[in-house]
């Protein structure tokens, strides 16, 4: 009974974070005909909150195609508990806390700067696992590779992370990654390098990437990346200078055998010694065999 209060009392506060955000339409993926969950059948909710009625078919395509239109949409993404919305849904205020529920503020949840397909499933799963493992995660510090404007290392601190060493290549990224941190108060606790992840295969980086202990990297292999035998494979000729890497929180994969599929970074890290312990994916919600996203996380034997 008390957990039943508990989900109840969660999904009341939920609902009115919601109307203080000024949403006008919250779609949840199982409308969608999806869900997301991790092989042990635990479910993560994922909702897309608007502030402006548009079709959702209408949204996907236009994201697809790389039309990102979100000072129409000023939006939020719910995923499991937690909240990532633009900031413009707090009025610019610092985010609210309430019980439950971790909510961060970005310049947009639907990142400018996003490159790659289907961003949003990608990020789902990857935030899903960040909460899966938040006790691989809690104390522990990051290594956020590919980061973008940041989404997923503030994630990762919001769920117990000590610190964060963000990397990213894109100057206009880099910028709205601090200026994302600032507004959430977390950029005390990060580093970020402009730099290309395959130049941090060198004595340069060392020192610095001697404490890490987590790796995140919610690349995959695709396209733009160098496809399956692109920069996703980097995690694995990084790992000789991550001594004390444990954990490998790996995204932006697709269903297995697939031109997206994992198994060619399953091969690589292998013979480091780094297994497969688990994966979160997007998947048929009458359960179907067909799988989509998929976040994979490794752990040393």
């Amino acid at each position: 009974m008390a957990g039943k209060e508990t989900e109840k009392l969660a999904s009341s506060l939920l609902e009115i974070l919601y109307r203080t955000m000024g949403l006008v339409k919250v779609i949840p993926i199982e409308e969608r005909g999806a869900i997301l969950c991790d092989i042990n059948g635990r479910n993560y909710p994922v909702e897309l909150g608007l502030r402006t009625p548009i079709n959702f078919d209408d949204l996907c395509n236009a994201l697809s195609e790389g039309f990102v239109f979100q000072d129409k949409i000023r939006s939020a993404v719910r995923v499991g508990n937690l909240v990532i919305a633009d900031k413009i849904c707090f009025k610019n205020n610092p985010p609210p806390r309430i019980p439950e529920f971790h909510i961060l503020g970005m310049n947009s949840p639907l990142p400018r700067t996003t490159v790659g397909r289907g961003y949003l499933p990608h990020f789902a799963v990857s935030a899903a696992a960040i909460q899966g493992e938040w006790e691989k995660i809690k104390e522990k510090t990051i290594l956020d590779l590919g980061a973008g404007e940041a989404s997923l290392s503030m994630a990762a601190l919001a769920y117990g992370g000590k610190r964060a060493i963000l990397v990213e290549k894109e100057k206009s990224a880099v910028l709205k990654a601090w200026l994302n941190l600032f507004y959430n108060d977390l950029s005390q606790k990060c580093e970020i390098l402009e730099d290309d992840i395959w130049n941090l295969s060198g004595e340069n980086y060392t020192e610095m990437l001697n404490p890490v202990e987590v790796v995140i990297a919610n690349i995959g292999p695709q396209e733009i990346y160098g496809g399956q035998e692109g920069t996703h494979l980097a995690v694995a000729s990084l790992l000789p200078y991550l001594s004390h890497a444990e954990t490998l929180i790996l995204g932006g994969y697709g269903p297995d055998n697939s031109d997206l599929g994992p198994e060619r970074i399953i091969q690589a890290l292998s013979p480091l010694g780094f297994n497969l312990s688990t994966r979160y994916q997007i998947k048929e919600k009458d359960g179907g065999e067909n799988t989509g996203a998929q976040t994979l996380v490794f752990t040393r034997s």
